[in-house]
């Protein structure tokens, strides 16, 4: 885990199943201030969101639980799913494997001069994933990410 993730998580007597109050608030004002200071450097340029779909990269450790919602029988057969065309696109994966959101997103912003202003990635799932052959301490997805966008 980390800082934050603990914080948050954490049950004692001073919190209600793991949520602060005081923690909560603090990063509403942070965000909130970074909000303002960006609404003030505001200038013109665009966003492009970009999807694709990543297997076997992740898998599902909590499956049982995954079996106990109602939709799970139309995970991978609906296109209302993430997870629709997953046996056709990847073949043989095993079943934690294929009961995951595959989508992977990227947003980038780049201002009118054409130069990227930021770049958000998002990815269900933790960053403590790469699995059991990755034996190895590493940045994991996001780092990984983050090191490709920047030597792209």
């Amino acid at each position: 885990g980390n800082r934050l993730y603990d914080a948050m998580t954490v049950a004692n007597h001073n919190l209600l199943f793991g949520f602060s109050s005081t923690m909560t608030n603090h990063l509403t004002t942070k965000v909130n201030k970074c909000v303002d200071e960006a609404y003030l450097d505001l200038e013109d340029g665009s966003l492009a969101i970009l999807e694709t779909k990543v297997w076997g990269f992740s898998s599902n450790r909590s499956l049982s639980a995954h079996k106990r919602n109602p939709d799970h029988k139309d995970w991978l057969s609906s296109p209302a799913f993430p997870g629709h065309g997953g046996l056709n696109e990847k073949g043989a994966l095993n079943e934690e494997d294929l009961h995951i959101d595959p989508r992977l997103r990227a947003f980038v912003i780049t201002g009118c001069g054409g130069g990227t202003s930021g770049v958000i990635g998002a990815f269900s799932c933790h960053n403590t994933s790469m699995g059991p052959s990755c034996n190895h301490y590493d940045p994991d997805w996001a780092g990984a990410a983050k090191v490709a966008a920047k030597e792209a």
